[in-house]
């Protein structure tokens, strides 16, 4: 599975406004539910919820990897957003973040939803793939640096 498997334009949300984490993962439930008939809104929003409270799923340098696992999810999805003005994520560098990506996965497979955010967690912790998202202009550029990286890793075997 490679990142373009996972994002699709409409998955993909440029300059999106976000007050706090919570009102985020809302915006982010509720763009999934719109997109995939077969989720609910509340169910998604309060799985996000839940993992978070676990722990902060920033990894630092802007960028927040939020997940879950959910019974009624069929196959991996994936959001993209950057963010018109970075939020508090609490983030271990205290870096507030812009750019978030979803990875939402059926409850299913635990040691596969575990390897492909390790990996999308490696393609994020790079440098030059943070740049390009960040010097896209546009949603259609975001989504092309998101999938056209010239260094994006195979996200799972």
């Amino acid at each position: 599975m490679r990142m373009r498997d996972l994002l699709t334009p409409e998955t993909t949300f440029f300059q999106v406004e976000g007050a706090n984490k919570k009102k985020l993962l809302e915006f982010i439930a509720e763009r999934l539910a719109e997109l995939n008939p077969e989720l609910e809104v509340d169910t998604v929003f309060d799985a996000l919820l839940a993992r978070e409270r676990l722990g902060t799923t920033a990894l630092g340098e802007g960028i927040a990897l939020p997940h879950c696992r959910l019974g009624c999810c069929t196959q991996p999805r994936g959001l993209l957003l950057t963010l018109k003005d970075p939020i508090e994520f609490d983030a271990q560098d205290n870096q507030a973040v812009d750019v978030i990506f979803m990875l939402l996965v059926p409850d299913s497979d635990p040691e596969e939803h575990l390897n492909t955010l390790s990996r999308i967690a490696a393609l994020f912790s790079q440098a030059e793939y943070r740049d390009a998202l960040r010097a896209a202009n546009t949603k259609d550029a975001l989504y092309r640096a998101a999938i056209n990286s010239s260094i994006e890793l195979e996200l799972a075997s």
